[in-house]
This record gives C-alpha cells, sequence and structure tokens, in this order.
C-alpha cells in the first residue's frame, strides 16, 4: 500500500476521509451517510487498481452472511419499493469490512479512534448539560437519547483499555472522559447500556491478564456499589419488579417490560409462522398490526417497529437463517480475539468489550434497527481488528488469509 504522506491515491484518500467518518458516526446522520457513500466509491476505485489483497477474516464472511440474510429475507418477502431499497440501506456494513482492508497504518486506526471517542464526548457533554441546567428528562442529545446510551457504550470500552495501555497522561484523560460519557449514560436512564457495560467490564476483568487484577475488580464493585444507591437506578429497579409483577399477575401489561413481553411473545409467533426465512426485516410493525386487529394481542405494541430484542427481531424478521447470520456477526470478532491472542493488548481488549456489548445490547434492544449504535459497532469493530493486525505485524496481503483468520 502507497505511503499516505501527500498521497492522492484511493487508499490513501480513504483514510483521511475515515477519521472524518468516526467523527461524524456518533454526532451527524446525513454527514455520517455522505461519507459512508464517498468511503464506497473510493473502496471500489482501489478494489479495481489492485490496491490490496483479500484478507480472509472471518469477520469479512460474518458481515457477507449477514447481508444474505438480510437480502435474501427481504426479495422472498418483497412487497414494495421501500423494501428493495432496504437492501441498498445494508450496505455501509460493509464500511467494517473496508477499513479492515484498507487500513495499513497504525497512525490512522488511533486517529479514527480518536475521533469517535472525541465526537462522542461532545455528545455526551450535551447531554450532561441538558440534564443538569435545563432538568430535560432523556435529554436528546442529537434526535435519540435511547439510541445514543448505546453509543456512550462503545466509547467507554474504548476508554476503558485506554486507562490500562495509554500513557500516563492519556490515562488521566481517558478516566475523565470515562466519567463525563458515564454521566451521560446515566442521565439517558437506558437500562440496557447499565447492565451491559457493568457486565462487560466483569466478564474482561476476569478474562485478561490485567497486572493489576485485584485493583480492577475492587474499582468495579465500588462502581457498581455507587450506581446502585444512585436515586434513578433505584427507581428503575423498582419498575422493573412492579412491571414483572403486573404482567405475572395479569393485572396491566401496559408497561415497559409488560409490552416487551407481549413484543417478544408475538416475535415467537411470527417465528413458528415463518421458520425459515421470516416475515421480512420491514414487516415486523405490519405482522403486530394484523394480530391486534384480529384480536390476538394488546394495541399498546402497534406503534413500536421492532421487539426490543435483537435476537427475537431476528428470528421473526429472518427466520433461522438470519438468526444464524447475525449471532455469526456478533461472536466473529469474539472468535477472532480468542483465535489471535490478543487479550492483553489495547486492540483486543477494545475489541473484546465492544463485541460483547453488542451481545449483551441485544437482550433488550434490537441493535442493528437503531443507526447510531450499529454503525458504530461496525466502524469500531473494522477499526480493532486492522489495528490488531498492524500490531501484530501483519500486511494487507493474501498470505495474510494463511495467519489472520
Amino acid at each position: 500500500m502507497p505511503d499516505t504522506k501527500l498521497s492522492l491515491s484511493p487508499p490513501a484518500l480513504f483514510m483521511y476521509l475515515l477519521v472524518l467518518y468516526a467523527l461524524a458516526v456518533p454526532l451527524n446522520k446525513p454527514a455520517e451517510a455522505i461519507l459512508s457513500a464517498v468511503l464506497m466509491l473510493l473502496f471500489v476505485c482501489g478494489f479495481k487498481r489492485g490496491a490490496y489483497s483479500e484478507n480472509h477474516s472471518a469477520y469479512i464472511y460474518a458481515v457477507v452472511s449477514y447481508f444474505l440474510a438480510d437480502a435474501a429475507s427481504s426479495l422472498f418477502n418483497f412487497s414494495e419499493p421501500a423494501d428493495a431499497l432496504h437492501i441498498v440501506r445494508q450496505l455501509p456494513l460493509f464500511i467494517g469490512v473496508m477499513i479492515l482492508l484498507m487500513t495499513d497504518k497504525k497512525k490512522i486506526v488511533d486517529m479514527a479512534i480518536t475521533a469517535f471517542v472525541v465526537s462522542t464526548l461532545l455528545v455526551a457533554a450535551a447531554a450532561v448539560y441538558q440534564y443538569v441546567f435545563t432538568d430535560v428528562f432523556r435529554p436528546p442529545s442529537f434526535r435519540n437519547a435511547v439510541h445514543i446510551g448505546y453509543v456512550f457504550n462503545y466509547s467507554m470500552a474504548l476508554l476503558f483499555a485506554a486507562i490500562f495501555y495509554a500513557h500516563k497522561s492519556i490515562k488521566i484523560w481517558s478516566a475523565a472522559a470515562f466519567v463525563l460519557t458515564a454521566a451521560a449514560m446515566m442521565a439517558g436512564e437506558t437500562r440496557g447500556a447499565w447492565v451491559s457495560i457493568i457486565a462487560a467490564i466483569v466478564v474482561l476483568t476476569l478474562c485478561a491478564p490485567f497486572v493489576r487484577k485485584r485493583e480492577v475488580i475492587l474499582s468495579v464493585l465500588v462502581i457498581t456499589t455507587a450506581l446502585l444507591l444512585l436515586p434513578q437506578v433505584r427507581a428503575r429497579i423498582d419498575d422493573a419488579r412492579r412491571d414483572i409483577a403486573y404482567y405475572s399477575g395479569n393485572i396491566d401489561s401496559a408497561t415497559s417490560l409488560g409490552r416487551r413481553f407481549v413484543m417478544w411473545k408475538a416475535s415467537l409467533q411470527m417465528f413458528r409462522d415463518h421458520p425459515l426465512i421470516g416475515v421480512g426485516p420491514r414487516n415486523w410493525q405490519k405482522e403486530v398490526k394484523a394480530a391486534a386487529a384480529h384480536g390476538e394481542i394488546s394495541n399498546d405494541i402497534t406503534t413500536f417497529n421492532q421487539p426490543h430484542s435483537m435476537y427475537l427481531h431476528a428470528l421473526a424478521t429472518k427466520g433461522i437463517a438470519g438468526l444464524a447470520a447475525l449471532l455469526f456477526l456478533a461472536c466473529a470478532p469474539l472468535y477472532l480475539v480468542w483465535k489471535r491472542k490478543m487479550l492483553g493488548t489495547y486492540y483486543g481488549d477494545a475489541l473484546f468489550m465492544v463485541a460483547l456489548l453488542f451481545l449483551l445490547q441485544g437482550f433488550t434492544e434490537t441493535v442493528p434497527s437503531m443507526y447510531y449504535p450499529f454503525r458504530s459497532y461496525l466502524l469500531l469493530v473494522g477499526l480493532l481488528l486492522a489495528g490488531s493486525r498492524i500490531n501484530q505485524g501483519l500486511p494487507v496481503t493474501s498470505e495474510t488469509s494463511r495467519t489472520f483468520p
């Protein structure tokens, strides 16, 4: 690959724009979409000129299989032109693959990761400001507080790893940024994000070869205890207990968890009716409305367009094939972390946390249907895989396929 200094070759331009893309992902959907299209064009130009050779990564196969399962379900259940547009909108899936194949400069990878963290930090600062000074419940913070809460998760994973592997001055800034981002996540009151980040930190602590593991475990216990003492956390726990009691006793299903239980039940019924390829990625809400019209389920959930579980959504809309492709996409990074023995390095630990967060978030949210979190996940997996490959001295060549699965 040519040197990126003062170069205008497709790979060089791709890497320059990659930093801007990372900056735009959590901030602005139109800017991210434009940069995504430009990156794709540059990727095609680089491919035609032979700027890189194929790297047979498990992650590449995972992305391709997910795209094919999504497209197959859309085509099989095709009912309107928007179904075809849905397939086109899934093309940004390949951004992570493009990054993995095109990026051969550690500096560019680190700059892109830093850009992502900085842009997320700007959103976090806005969220905290709104919460403290305007008393806004779930501050919108660039369109959707619930969705952005999961992006905060990914940024916290990058910062948590930086605290242990960066230089001393960077450690301090990373710790401060971690606290601010955590505060923004708490202000948004996204319960799935709270549980996911704590669980991911605990699992990483148990698996990664930290030098001072006792101190890390103690810190996690202190943070968890502090969170449980916060009024908003205790209130949400009480709400969850009440919702479960109401639903179990057939008292009221029109609660936060009660609606989820109804949506999950409806999704399982869709899977039973269409087990192989599902009802189609865009047809979940249509099926719910049809079931409600026949009196099979409550009307309370007809306003939702997804069941708040990416696993049940995959089963309902894409069947067994869709769930298998989703699990492949989610587990491929963890497989690579294990296969390449990445734990104990910044890129490996950060990738482990990001992938684990994605898996955990999926129990209570349909992450692939959420614009900012899913784009963030794809971007970061590509960056962290590329950074780990560069650190291990593996070039972007066809020979890489024999050493980097």
